[in-house]
């Protein structure tokens, strides 16, 4: 190893003193000399001290105390402690506050030495002055805002560009934004070529477009309104692997730059100022033969590194400062540049001496050796970003987390409607290319969710809805997508499937999952699954796909929990029907469409009319007369049932307050209440309204809820019918049979129950499950009723079974207002 060493040159004109001060004004730093004893007259002060207090560089010649009096009163001691250690250890720094005399107040950070060398006359204190206001700022700002992203990238320094693949700016930061002459808000959304001067925007989004197409990281640096601009560029993927966003990271270095000029220009007077600056210069020297020697290092880098660089560290080892899975890119870059001819710049880690990484970033350039060697002097500057570097890595786990909570339900952790929705179309996509291929959708339900979320809490709730994302991942084939489409549904998309059979036997692995039983924090809970499954043969669209498989489902839930259907064409035509139906069953009564009949009910023992039952029907003008079981579904599914029902109920007590009373006892009108009528706050309300504006008597009113209502418990508190109860108004339970409800689960004070025909249907042959019914019901103290009768043979059946009352087909069909009350009347 050798040292190289330049042989002494002549004075040259731009080492000359208005040369130098006219170098260290252009710096935004101020750069200062004042004597080494009290009281420190200044001697010397450069020409941005005005940009940086306001006040001119002969205010602090003239006046000892100019600078203390600057300085904000809390923070005096900060300023003559400087003065006190530069005494006592030769260099000092300090960050306080000044007060300009404008009242604005500015942060400052004070670095200073003692220069024994300087001036003929002795020692004397040399530093130099930074207004880090916006840094002091921004430290400040982070604290306050630990976590923010936004608040870290408005801090740095550098400004901050996120350009979408339609080349529009999708983020800026307030640096980058003021770089362009616009408010953030303001670009938000514009082209880059919009925002950029012609001749820039050609070169810079030229390089942009490099980035889209290449995907690499790139750097450029190029001149701007005056200024250096140094910008790195980073491609950001997407899911697929393609380049959807382009983050820039642009730092103004005009000073970096003016300062490697004023390196080369006057490099001695360069190295007296360099210890007290955040950068540092470098020169290396390399050889023919690739290799590399360090020339000079000024003692800034010894403040980043921990490290005294020049005694400390050989010509020859100083890659040993470099962290070592750098160092090969490190010497890469430098014979690159040396070889090259034009500026590069790098960006790479060390380890300081307590072993902490530190991300330099240096731009050199070759200089040819001054005695014409065959050698080539690499000359310029760097500093630390590590705080940079740890800002774009934190935007890029940033874009990351964000790009993860868009794509991923936030409650289980699979794939949200959005995204299953677009791995569904990229599979749609995929089979409609290959031959034969075919994707398959499965659009689950839970059955009994509800139940469980009401008993055990929605905590419970969201924790069942976890373990059952978590089942079906476990129980899909790989490569399968699970998504939350919302609530209690969930969608499995199957991306090639041999045909209907192999999704079944998916759709059967996920039910016998779902089916077990889950601790819930120690409770245990049961559901089930309902599945509709659909199948990309159709050609639709994902959209269209899943709509199908709704369909698929909605058949299957009609037909009973936990059941699988497939899509086929006629649920098609059954949807188009239904969403009609549903338009015009909205304007039903509007149209005087709904009519409202009676269907007697006769005791058992006399053969007399005891009452009669409201039942509905829909004269529609193109299908004629619909029953309750072609539209009231329908209508409970949609609220339509409420204003129809609440309508049926007025015009029923109206014509019940006008029937004779049969061989002396009042007759009693039944009217349906459905579950969607029970859930509204107002029910018990209009039943009152309707009672009181027909004046029929509560006891002459009798409601009847069916079994399935009851079981699914899908109605508000008892309370809503107690009310009810109290007043006269009888309760009746319907339908008892087709949903196995035990008569122990009755909470509410019935006082009639009604077999299902189903019941009554078996009667004649097998009428033991009828005789058993009304045993209980009789236990109770219930009157009960055959519903549904329609032969000879089952009214004497149920009357063997011991049923009180009947009706159906066999006794009357259901008849107007006008035509009962003939009935009523006659013989």
């Amino acid at each position: 190893m050798r040292d190289v060493a330049r042989p002494p040159a002549p004075p040259s004109p731009v080492q000359s003193r208005g040369f130098v001060e006219g170098v260290l004004g252009a710096l935004d730093s101020a750069v200062w000399c004042a004597e080494a004893e009290p009281p420190h007259r200044v001697l010397w002060v450069s020409a941005a001290v005005e940009r940086i207090v306001g006040r001119v560089p002969a205010d602090f010649r003239a006046d000892p105390g100019a600078w203390s009096a600057l300085v904000h009163p809390e923070d005096r001691a900060e300023s003559d402690g400087i003065f006190e250690t530069l005494h006592r250890e030769g260099s000092a720094s300090g960050t306080y506050r000044v007060v300009r005399p404008d009242g604005a107040v500015r942060w400052v950070e004070d670095r200073a030495w003692l220069a024994a060398d300087v001036l003929p006359s002795g020692p004397c204190f040399v530093g130099i002055v930074n207004d880090v206001t916006d840094r002091r700022l921004a430290e400040e700002e982070v604290r306050r805002s630990e976590g923010s992203l936004r608040a870290l990238l408005n801090a740095t320094h550098a400004s901050i560009y996120l350009i979408d693949g339609q080349r529009r700016l999708a983020a800026v930061n307030e640096v980058g934004a003021r770089a362009l002459g616009f408010a953030p808000s303001e670009l938000i959304g514009r082209s880059a070529a919009e925002c950029m001067p012609p001749d820039v925007a050609a070169r810079r989004l030229g390089w942009i477009e490099g980035l889209f197409t290449g995907g690499g990281p790139a750097e450029l640096e190029d001149e701007w309104q005056g200024r250096v601009f140094r910008s790195r560029a980073y491609a950001i993927r997407d899911g697929s692997g393609a380049v959807g966003r382009v983050a820039i990271y642009a730092e103004d270095v005009t000073e970096a730059r003016r300062t490697e000029r004023a390196l080369v220009e006057s490099e001695a007077r360069w190295r007296a100022i360099s210890g007290v600056m955040s950068d540092f210069a470098f020169s290396f020297l390399v050889e023919p033969d690739g290799a590399i020697q360090r020339e000079w290092v000024t003692p800034s880098l010894d403040r980043i590194a921990g490290v005294s660089v020049a005694e400390e560290i050989s010509e020859g080892s100083w890659l040993e400062l470099v962290h070592p899975d750098d160092r090969d890119f490190v010497l890469a870059e430098a014979r690159a540049t040396a070889a090259g001819g034009a500026p590069r710049a790098a960006t790479f880690r060390i380890v300081t001496r307590a072993g902490v990484v530190r991300h330099l970033r240096i731009s050199g350039r070759p200089v040819p050796d001054p005695d014409g060697r065959p050698v080539v002097h690499l000359v310029g500057a760097g500093q630390d970003v590590t705080e940079q570097v740890r800002a774009e890595e934190a935007l890029r786990r940033s874009e990351e987390r964000f790009r993860h909570e868009a794509l991923h339900d936030a409650l289980t952790g699979i794939a949200n409607r959005r995204a299953f929705l677009e791995q569904a179309a990229r599979a749609v996509d995929r089979a409609r290319r290959r031959r034969h291929a075919i994707a398959a959708l499965l659009y689950l339900d839970l059955d009994r969710f509800k139940p469980v979320n009401d008993r055990l809490g929605h905590e419970r709730g969201d924790e069942l809805l976890a373990g059952v994302a978590r089942r079906l991942e476990a129980s899909v084939r790989p490569g399968d997508v699970v998504g939350r489409l919302g609530g209690d549904e969930f969608g499995i998309l199957l991306d090639d499937v041999k045909g209907a059979g192999e999704a079944i036997r998916v759709a059967e692995r996920v039910q016998r999952a779902v089916a077990e039983p889950f601790d819930l924090s120690g409770h245990e809970a049961r559901v089930g699954a309902s599945i509709g499954i659909a199948f990309s043969t159709s050609g639709g669209s994902a959209e269209e796909l899943l709509r199908e498989a709704d369909m698929a489902l909605y058949r299957a839930k009609r037909r009973g929990p936990g059941r699988t259907e497939l899509f086929d064409a006629a649920m098609q035509a059954a949807a188009a029907l239904q969403m009609e139906l549903e338009a015009e069953l909205a304007t039903a009564l509007d149209r005087s469409e709904v009519q409202v009949l009676f269907q007697p009910v006769v005791s058992l023992e006399d053969r007399g009319v005891c009452g009669a039952e409201s039942l509905l029907r829909w004269r529609h003008p193109r299908r004629g007369v619909l029953v309750p079981a072609d539209f009231l579904e329908l209508a409970e599914e949609t609220g339509t049932i409420v204003p129809i029902g609440r309508w049926a109920l007025r015009q029923a007590c109206r014509a019940a307050a006008g029937w004779p009373a049969a061989r002396g006892r009042p007759l009693r009108l039944l009217v349906n209440v459905s579950a969607r009528e029970l859930r509204e706050e107002r029910f018990a309300g209009e039943v009152f309204e309707a009672l009181s504006a027909s004046r029929l008597s509560p006891e002459r009113l009798e409601l009847e809820v069916s079994e399935a209502t009851l079981a699914a418990e899908a109605w508000g508190t008892p309370e809503r019918l107690d009310e009810l109860v109290r007043e006269g108004v009888r309760l009746s339970l319907d339908d008892f049979g087709r949903a196995s409800l035990p008569l122990s689960r009755l909470r509410l004070p019935f006082r009639v129950l009604k077999l299902d025909r189903s019941l009554v249907r078996r009667a004649p042959g097998d009428g033991g499950l009828a005789r058993a019914a009304v045993a209980l019901a009789h236990t109770l103290g219930l009157t009960v009723v055959a519903e549904g009768v329609e032969t000879a043979e089952e009214m004497d059946a149920v009357r063997e079974a011991g049923c009180d009352e009947a009706q159906g087909s066999f006794v009357s069909p259901p008849l107007p207002a006008d035509e009962l009350c003939g009935v009523l009347s006659g013989p």
